[in-house]
């Protein structure tokens, strides 16, 4: 399953301009074709200045756990949002401690609040760092 970051128009030359890439540079980044630290800040920038994740049928980042009656996605670096289907509840938790919770929301609501939580958890992920250091 192919995933990417989407952008709004004019956004690519100035992640070109600021990240000092190519446009094909600035396009591996997006499409998650480089994982570079410098790939992993370009992702972040975009997801700030309005880029969307794309992704055909599944979210990234993301673990989906259903059952009859609930819903539990768990993002990297401690984020869970949980959907109760018989009392219409959704939780967000935070290194497993709740955060936030929310009564009788829409699909739209939900929605919007798992993007959150996929904007908050590509921002934790901190890349490898090599180690320069010589010895």
């Amino acid at each position: 399953m192919k995933r990417s970051i989407i952008i709004p128009r004019g956004l690519q030359k100035d992640i070109c301009r600021i990240f000092g890439l190519s446009q094909f540079g600035a396009w591996k980044a997006l499409n998650y074709e480089s994982n570079s630290p410098r790939a992993y800040k370009v992702r972040k920038y975009a997801l700030e200045n309005g880029g969307i994740y794309n992704e055909d049928g599944v979210m990234p980042n993301c673990s989906i756990y259903a059952s009859e009656y609930r819903m539990t996605l768990t993002f990297p670096c401690g984020y869970v949002v949980t959907y109760d289907l018989l009392t219409n509840r959704i939780w967000k938790f935070v290194n497993n401690q709740p955060v936030d919770t929310a009564i009788d929301l829409d699909i739209s609501t939900f929605h919007t609040i798992v993007n959150e939580a996929l904007k908050l958890s590509e921002g934790d992920i901190n890349p490898p760092i090599k180690n320069t250091t010589k010895r």
